[in-house]
């Protein structure tokens, strides 16, 4: 058993005991109280952008130039506005509701534009205020770990979106968007499939290890969107190009996706 599989099985199977032994005491006994099951927060937001920026720093992110605090869309929004000088108000609006229609489930998002994907620039990621009181951010590690997950999406739009035997950057990308050899919500939800599982490969590797509770929601995310690409690829759901794309993120995490498939 290669050491990722034995960590993580160690952190699924701890998880599974302590669910088991609080579901036979709720059973056997008066129901806990809920102080016994709050989860505990060792992460200082009091001032969030220093806070980001420290988990920044040790991250050490390869493909980001910055995370920004942005709690009210004003910065992303100016980001976008800036980008898209000289084109129509409808295609600026388009994406600045789609900054807003990820950000519930998102506390970090990176500012992605189409046309510019595979220009060589380091992009910037912005945090949404839910950052502050997300379940899944409860220590500094978990904030670092999430971080490494915005720098996959950004390794893509710095160079280009990888379908395995070649990569597809600006001008291609939006030419084969318009013909619908590939749609947004799949390659999204490709795209996801990458940065949560890397997100779990980084935490076994880092010696500063991300809460249990951090792991479990990027294992559940990973195992949702997998499922769905899975069903899709053998429904035949998927264009050429989304089930090449699909199949080079698959292969990529072999063994983490295995290892989970074991806890469905």
């Amino acid at each position: 058993m290669n050491k990722l599989k034995k960590w993580l099985i160690g952190v699924l199977a701890g998880t599974a005991i302590i669910t088991a032994s609080v579901v036979s005491t709720k059973q056997k006994e008066e129901p806990l109280k809920r102080e016994s099951i709050v989860l505990e927060r060792t992460i200082n937001f009091e001032n969030p952008q220093i806070t980001l920026n420290s988990a920044f720093n040790l991250c050490k992110p390869e493909h980001l130039s910055e995370v920004v605090y942005d709690p009210d869309f004003k910065k992303s929004d100016d980001y976008t506005i800036k980008r898209f000088v000289g084109h129509s108000r409808r295609l600026i609006e388009g994406y600045l509701q789609e900054t807003r229609t990820g950000a519930p489930n998102h506390a970090l998002c990176v500012a992605d534009i189409l046309e510019d994907v595979g220009d060589g620039k380091k992009r910037i990621t912005f945090a949404r205020r839910n950052i502050t009181n997300s379940i899944g951010i409860s220590c500094p590690a978990d904030l670092e770990n999430s971080i490494h997950h915005e720098d996959i999406h950004a390794r893509e739009s710095r160079f280009g979106y990888d379908f395995g035997d070649r990569i597809i950057k600006g001008k291609e990308l939006g030419d084969l968007f318009n013909k619908k050899e590939i749609r947004t919500e799949v390659i999204k939800a490709i795209g996801e499939l990458d940065a949560y599982a890397s997100q779990i490969e980084r935490a076994n590797r880092t010696e500063r290890k991300p809460s249990a509770m951090h792991i479990i929601i990027a294992a559940t995310n990973l195992c949702q969107v997998y499922n769905i690409i899975e069903n899709a690829i053998e429904g035949r759901k998927l264009t050429s190009l989304e089930k090449k794309y699909a199949e080079a993120k698959i292969l990529k995490h072999k063994d983490t996706i295995e290892t989970l498939k074991k806890y469905r």
